[in-house]
């Protein structure tokens, strides 16, 4: 009886030994855990929230059948009712300004026959929401679709580059029909020229003389 019950203290002291064991290995992996998840949280509360917002912006896509500002090809691809520029500056932001813009693509009423790929040059953009479905924190995207009658939230901190981009549709025939735009990044506190094409400008974009226009003089 007295082995019995050796056996038997034997057997719980080793039961024992292992529930320690694995309590510890599970200590140490919740720890592990809990780590990842602060990481994960930290990297979620890094992403731009609505306080930090600066400038709220909202750019409509449409195209307009049969074209009225493109005769040539017969058919308008426009962003905020205008065809693409190359001497406007449609907007101006600040390098690490914070702005949210709003993508929309109405009904037919209102110019919306498809959805539109936009694509940004330079800095990239957290997509918020496509209809008001919030999308995952830090979705991270330099393209995003915008399904016909929708309205796709993203929010944008310019951290790179001054200088003068575009941002478009990118589908090809839209964009190099129209569907483009121009913009701005410059240092905060820098002033803005009325016109980054006025005197003194580069040669190739400086306008023909009188007389060399309809090939001489008259």
């Amino acid at each position: 009886m007295a082995a019995i019950d050796k056996a038997f203290q034997n057997v719980l002291l080793d039961v024992e030994v292992i529930i320690v064991d694995r309590r510890e290995r599970f200590l140490e992996d919740r720890q592990i855990f809990d780590s990842l998840v602060d990481a994960v949280i930290d990297d979620v509360v890094a992403l731009i929230k609505p306080s930090e917002i600066q400038n709220l912006r909202v750019i409509y896509f449409a195209d307009q059948f049969p074209g009225t500002q493109n005769p040539y090809v017969g058919i308008d691809f426009l962003l905020n009712g205008h065809q693409y520029d190359f001497t406007q500056v449609n907007y101006v932001v600040d390098v690490g300004g914070v702005e949210e813009w709003r993508l929309v693509v109405g009904d037919s009423q209102h110019g919306g026959s498809e959805g539109h790929p936009f694509h940004i040059h330079v800095n990239s953009f957290e997509v918020i929401s496509v209809n008001g479905k919030l999308l995952e924190p830090g979705t991270i995207k330099d393209t995003v679709w915008i399904p016909a009658e929708s309205t796709v939230v993203i929010r944008m901190r310019f951290k790179e580059y001054v200088g003068k981009s575009v941002f478009h549709c990118h589908i090809l025939p839209h964009e190099d029909t129209g569907m483009m735009q121009n913009f701005l990044i410059k240092k905060r506190g820098q002033p803005f020229p009325p016109s980054i094409f006025e005197p003194p400008m580069h040669p190739r974009l400086r306008p023909l003389p009188k007389t060399a226009v309809g090939g001489g003089h008259m």
